[in-house]
């Protein structure tokens, strides 16, 4: 799927124009960019206006990677997890290794 695709999609709006709009964006300079490669500001912008995350967008938008993608959500991921939270994974893993 190409990125306009994704952002009428993930938008749900009508028209690149109107995610242009909503996002503060000259609706040219969207179009111009998308014919090209867009800016990481312009996709940023989109992201915030609907509340879409930027990694995955960046992904879509060919930035990153999905296999970077993932490694950054794991990391952000492990980050927020309380120590009690990574204790019970530890041992959850601990225990199906055991497991026959």
């Amino acid at each position: 799927m190409d990125f306009a695709s994704y952002l009428l999609e993930k938008t749900g709006a009508p028209s690149l124009r109107a995610v242009a709009v909503r996002s503060g964006i000259e609706p040219s300079t969207l179009s111009r960019q998308l014919k090209a490669e867009p800016k990481a500001g312009t996709v940023v912008a989109i992201c915030r206006a609907y509340g879409l995350p930027v990694i995955e967008a960046f992904t879509a938008a060919g930035f990153i990677t999905e296999s970077e993608a993932a490694a950054m959500d794991m990391d952000a991921g492990l980050r927020q997890a309380t120590g009690t939270e990574l204790a019970r994974e530890l041992l959850r893993r601990e225990l199906e290794r055991e497991a026959p």
